[in-house]
C-alpha cells in the first residue's frame, strides 16, 4: 500500500503544471495532495457549504420569465443544480421535475397538471417543448390571419382613394369644360361689342355728312 500511494503521489506530481506543483511539494501522501487540490480548485468543507448556501437561495428564486424559452430555462437551471451538486447538494429528480413546474409562467398552467409528477426530467422537458411550439404555430396563425386582414383593408382603402380620384378627375374636366363655355361667350360677346362701335361710327358719320 505504501508502494503504491508513493506512486500515486508521483503521479499527481508529474501531471501538475510548474505553477500549480508547489501547492503539493511538501505533501507527504496521495490522499494529502489530492486534498489540498481539491482545496485549491473547488474549496474546502467549510467554502463548499457557504457557497452552496448562496447557490440554494438561487435556485429558490429562480423562475421561467415570459421572454425565455424552455431550452433557456432549463439549461440555466440545470447548469445551477450542476454546481450545487459540485458543492455536496443531493437531489432527486422528483424534487426537479416539481421545481421546473413551479416555475413556469402561466401559459404553461394547464400542461401536464395530474401526471408532471410522475415523469421524468427528460419527458417533461420534452413534452413543454411541445407545448410551446404548439403556441408559437397559434401565435404565427393568428399573425398571419392579421396580416391578411391588414392587405384586405389596404386594398379596400386604395380602391376608395381611386374611386375618390377618378370623382374629382370628372369635376376638374366639368369645370375647364365650362371655363371654355364662358371663354366662347366671352368671345362672342366681344364681338359684338366691336361690331355695335363701328355702327355707332357709321351713324354718327352719316348725320355729320346730313347737316
Amino acid at each position: 500500500m505504501e508502494a503504491k500511494d508513493v506512486n500515486a503521489l508521483y503521479l499527481i506530481q508529474t501531471a501538475l503544471s510548474h505553477e500549480i506543483l508547489p501547492w503539493i511539494a511538501f505533501a507527504t501522501s496521495s490522499k494529502e495532495a489530492w486534498e489540498i487540490l481539491l482545496v485549491k480548485s473547488v474549496g474546502g468543507p467549510i467554502f463548499q457549504a457557504r457557497k452552496l448556501s448562496d447557490l440554494q437561495k438561487e435556485y429558490k428564486d429562480m423562475t421561467m420569465m415570459d421572454s425565455e424559452t424552455i431550452h433557456e430555462f432549463t439549461g440555466k437551471l440545470m447548469e445551477l443544480v450542476f454546481r450545487m451538486k459540485s458543492c455536496g447538494w443531493k437531489v432527486e429528480d422528483k424534487e426537479l421535475v416539481k421545481k421546473i413546474i413551479s416555475s413556469l409562467p402561466s401559459k404553461f398552467d394547464k400542461v401536464l397538471v395530474d401526471i408532471a409528477e410522475t415523469l421524468s426530467i427528460s419527458i417533461l422537458i420534452d413534452c413543454l417543448l411541445v407545448h410551446e411550439y404548439n403556441i408559437m404555430r397559434q401565435v404565427q396563425e393568428y399573425s398571419l390571419e392579421e396580416s391578411v386582414a391588414d392587405s384586405v383593408d389596404v386594398e379596400e382603402s386604395l380602391q376608395e382613394e381611386a374611386e375618390i380620384l377618378y370623382s374629382l378627375n370628372e369635376i376638374t374636366q366639368c369645370q375647364v369644360a365650362s371655363m371654355e363655355r364662358q371663354g366662347e361667350v366671352l368671345s362672342v360677346v366681344q364681338e359684338n361689342r366691336k361690331m355695335l362701335m363701328q355702327l355707332q361710327k357709321q351713324m354718327v358719320a352719316l348725320m355729320q355728312h346730313t347737316f
